[in-house]
């Protein structure tokens, strides 16, 4: 995990404070990543209707943000009919690279 503080005034507090989370789902149900965050109060930026709308709108208006932060990295699962094991690796996108250079975090991982 990385954490990130940035001057963007929120909730009569001078800075925000973020962090990139590597979260490995076993189920890959629908919306699964999303719920677990925003019920453990760690809302996904940019996540409509599991995130928190107010800090959308605050990067939206700061920042452009237009989009979802979140990833997925790499898949992995079974061939259905081969049944062979399939890894499947995306590059992030270029809002989610611009987003992490304004947090200044290191996302050369997955680049």
């Amino acid at each position: 995990m990385q954490n990130a503080e940035v001057e963007l005034e929120f909730n009569n507090k001078p800075t925000s404070r973020y962090c990139l989370v590597e979260a490995i789902p076993e189920t890959g149900r629908m919306h699964q990543l999303r719920k677990h965050f925003k019920h453990i109060f760690h809302p996904i930026l940019g996540s409509r209707p599991h995130g928190c709308n107010k800090q959308n709108k605050l990067w939206l208006e700061n920042y452009d943000l237009k989009g979802m932060m979140l990833h997925a990295h790499q898949l992995i699962f079974n061939h259905p009919i081969k049944n062979e094991q399939l890894i499947l690796n995306a590059k992030i996108n270029e809002e989610f690279s611009r987003i992490g250079t304004i947090l200044n975090l290191d996302l050369n991982k997955y680049k």
